[in-house]
């Protein structure tokens, strides 16, 4: 009877062999890269709780900080660390904040001309060569406007316990002369919160709306151990 060779590694040809050699050597990285991949994905797990988590803790320490007052709403902004009141009948239109864009505007309401009046939250750039220099910053600023109304003032102020400008002054809109209030306050020296009311002077509620306008200022709320980490974070 004719017996079966059982046949074993050392059969086989030299290109067999290399192909089950490099077989093998793929099954290491194989599980590494399945490895690595699982611990990123775990990791980035973790991270989006960890955000989750921080912004839930953010907006609640902002809104415990707000004042509660009858007629008014609370607004929240945990990603920027802004928080503040406003008339609850006021219109909220923040519409940039859901595409990574700090721009909110509290609307009283709309005119006739499409006009907003209103309150408007910005942050914006600081402007590189005015970084260490605060004071000329605001004075060109004031050179700009002060071609609209040769009557500007730029006084010293505060928001949320912070030194702020406030620039006040008028311009023509066409037909109507609108008035402004600005105030401008640094957060980092890269990075300012404006905060601006607008209307127009012959409005006949325009004294009851800067009144609305001085309650929001001073229930605005900054969380700066927020601010003050995005910062690291950028400069790394």
């Amino acid at each position: 009877m004719a017996t079966t060779k059982k046949s074993s590694w050392r059969d086989l040809s030299s290109a067999q062999a290399a192909v089950i050699a490099a077989a093998l050597a793929v099954v290491p990285a194989l599980i590494t890269g399945i490895t690595t991949s699982y611990v990123t994905y775990q990791s980035s797990i973790t991270k989006a709780k960890e955000e989750v988590l921080g912004e839930r803790d953010i907006r609640e320490r902002l809104a415990t900080q707000l004042p509660i007052r009858p007629g008014y709403a609370k607004h929240v902004y945990p990603q920027y660390g802004i928080g503040f009141i406003a008339p609850t009948a006021w219109i909220k239109d923040d519409a940039p904040v859901h595409y990574g864009i700090p721009d909110i505007d509290i609307v009283q309401r709309y005119t006739d001309q499409k006009a907003a009046i209103g309150v408007e939250f910005k942050l914006t750039q600081v402007q590189s060569n005015y970084v260490n220099d605060i004071v000329a910053e605001v004075r060109n600023q004031k050179d700009v406007w002060e071609k609209n109304d040769p009557k500007i003032t730029v006084t010293d102020a505060t928001l949320n316990g912070r030194e702020a400008k406030l620039f006040h002054y008028t311009h023509s809109t066409g037909k109507r002369i609108g008035e402004r209030r600005v105030y401008w306050v640094r957060l980092v020296p890269e990075i300012k919160l404006q905060l601006q009311g607008f209307t127009y002077t012959d409005e006949p509620d325009r004294e009851e709306f800067w009144k609305e306008f001085d309650r929001i200022v001073e229930s605005t709320v900054i969380d700066q151990e927020l601010i003050d980490k995005k910062r690291r974070t950028a400069i790394q």
